[in-house]
């Protein structure tokens, strides 16, 4: 029997207390702002459980890092700032620079654990998994964050919804003047860049012409909502927004979700094409776990087997796409 390493015990550990200590000090103080993140961060591990191979366990251990190093190490620039003399709280440092850095903190879990995975295992996560790993990074720095908010509010909520239930549940935003600023979140603003550095990834490798200049879509995608995030803190001193506060991010958001989707997806379906071995399995491991659940027989496991097939043929379809022939 295979033991499991003090590395992986140590990630299942650090999942474990950071929920707990979520769960105590947020539910306990005020319910909204924690379901607010945690909403969120339901929909990208459902959107993300046919095309991920990263597990959702290993996205609450990311989730911690961006309450430990995220929030920690913007907590000491900020307090560095002010111990040499300078206010976090407005003018420049606070509309410009903070921004800045909290973009910068809350993508660093993300960073440390992709060059951890290339490594250890000669690869880089896919689209999917960097999408997932930095919303849940975003999601833990925001929640440290609200918790120390204090007589903030916002007009509403804004980007696709249905009735009253938004998939950007944390886009807010404030009326001006008649002109609308808004914010996407933390935790969509961490993963619309993690999507931007994955692609960026997926075409360095895949396109031989893209090799000099797939480092533009990272910083494209990252200055992007660095910028929004800059103009949002600028609210009370601007009367006047182009791109409607950049209220435009969540359909940015949702194309490249789409085109993250379609290139994985069909990467899988290539696997499936050429490996129907690999595609028996896994069908055959999602209708037997559907068959004990119509029976009644719930469990964790279960439901968790069909999901590992999944991740391991994402892995393996990942690994041929990464690996193939370059193109022009």
């Amino acid at each position: 029997m295979k033991k499991t390493s003090p590395f992986k015990k140590y990630l299942e550990l650090a999942a474990i207390v950071g929920v707990i200590y979520i769960l105590i000090k947020y539910i306990s103080g005020g319910a909204e702002s924690f379901w607010i993140e945690a909403w969120f961060m339901l929909e990208i591990l459902v959107i993300t459980m046919i095309t991920r191979t990263v597990s959702a366990k290993y996205g609450l251990f990311i989730y911690t890092q961006g309450l430990v190093i995220g929030a920690g190490f913007t907590l000491l620039v900020g307090s560095l700032v002010n111990l040499v003399g300078f206010e976090v709280s407005g003018g420049f440092f606070g509309a410009v620079f903070m921004p800045i850095i909290e973009e910068v903190a809350k993508f660093l879990p993300v960073l440390i654990a992709a060059y951890l995975t290339i490594k250890r295992n000669k690869t880089i996560f896919n689209i999917s998994d960097f999408l997932l790993l930095s919303v849940m990074s975003g999601a833990g720095f925001s929640m440290l964050e609200k918790y120390f908010w204090e007589g903030i509010n916002f007009s509403f909520t804004y980007g696709p919804h249905l009735g009253d239930t938004y998939f950007f549940s944390d886009a807010l935003g404030v009326n001006m003047s008649g002109e609308t600023v808004g914010y996407i979140g933390h935790a969509a603003a961490t993963g619309f860049a993690g999507m931007g550095l994955g692609l960026g990834f997926y075409l360095k490798k895949r396109f031989t012409a893209a090799k000099t200049w797939w480092w533009i879509v990272p910083l494209a995608t990252f200055g992007w909502v660095t910028f929004e995030h800059i103009i949002y803190n600028f609210r009370h001193d601007v009367s006047a927004i182009w791109f409607k506060g950049m209220t435009l991010t969540p359909w940015l958001f949702i194309l490249l979700l789409v085109i993250t989707l379609i290139i994985e997806g069909q990467a899988l379906l290539k696997l499936f094409k050429k490996f129907p071995s690999i595609k028996k399995q896994t069908l055959s491991s999602v209708k037997n776990t559907a068959a004990d659940l119509k029976k009644g027989e719930f469990s964790l496991t279960k439901i968790c087997a069909p999901l590992r097939k999944l991740r391991l043929a994402n892995l393996a379809a990942w690994k041929i796409k990464w690996h193939e022939q370059k193109t022009n």
